[in-house]
């Protein structure tokens, strides 16, 4: 079996666990392997990709604009805020999913001259307590950003969303992947309450935990090693 069936069959069997009647995106992440799995994943059928490193989807993104091919970038790493106008500058750049501080909005806010067209973005929300994840684990925090959000409804760049991970070392995983994505529902009807918001999405869900997300009523799920691992 070649590389492109490979990666056709994997694309079937994740979307197998996506009910196609609750509208979810799959973000085949692809980060780490080459563009040819790009292509290959376009062939069948996929159109939009998570990338975690500026560079990487610069590279990605002209390769996929030379070949005509009409895909959808996610950004989903660490943003240094140097790199804010060279994502910018990504052609078909849709949504930036770590927005993880008030201070990197503001900066994303600071270059948001430079887009010619709608970005989204997700706030992402620290639910595991992990020291080494990034995120906002101050509702107070949030409820600032949130208002630095609501003084920039002019701007390009869109919040639509809150983003999170589950807890990686525990040895209940199913249970503590619940209680992240369930705690990241409630901090989103209280922001709606709080502050009048409309619908908000929310982007949680990887390989390894993609059923409970979808269980949990994700709108977004980022599948990278699922799809692309090697054979």
């Amino acid at each position: 079996m070649d590389r492109s069936e490979l990666i056709s069959i994997r694309l079937k069997l994740v979307k197998r666990d996506i009910p196609s009647s609750k509208n979810i995106t799959l973000v085949a992440v692809s980060k780490k392997y080459p563009y040819e799995d790009v292509k290959f994943a376009h062939q069948a059928g996929q159109i939009d990709f998570g990338e975690n490193r500026i560079d990487e989807l610069v590279e990605k993104s002209e390769c996929a604009a030379n070949d005509h091919l009409h895909l959808r970038w996610h950004f989903i790493g660490n943003l240094q805020s140097n790199k804010i106008s060279k994502l910018f500058n990504v052609k078909n750049l849709k949504f930036i999913h770590s927005v993880d501080s008030f201070s990197l909005l503001e900066k994303l806010y600071g270059k948001s001259n430079i887009l010619q067209e709608k970005v989204g973005f997700y706030l992402q929300v620290k639910t595991s307590n992990e020291k080494e994840k990034g995120g906002f684990d101050s509702y107070d925090d949030l409820a600032k950003t949130i208002n630095l959000i609501l003084k920039n409804q002019a701007s390009n760049l869109k919040m639509v969303g809150l983003m999170t991970m589950s807890k990686v070392r525990t040895e209940n995983f199913e249970e503590d992947a619940r209680a992240c994505f369930q705690k990241l529902k409630k901090i989103r009807k209280q922001l709606q309450q709080d502050f009048g918001l409309g619908d908000l999405s929310l982007s949680m869900g990887m390989s390894n935990d993609l059923e409970i997300a979808v269980e949990e009523g994700t709108d977004c799920v980022r599948v990278g090693s699922a799809i692309f691992r090697p054979e």
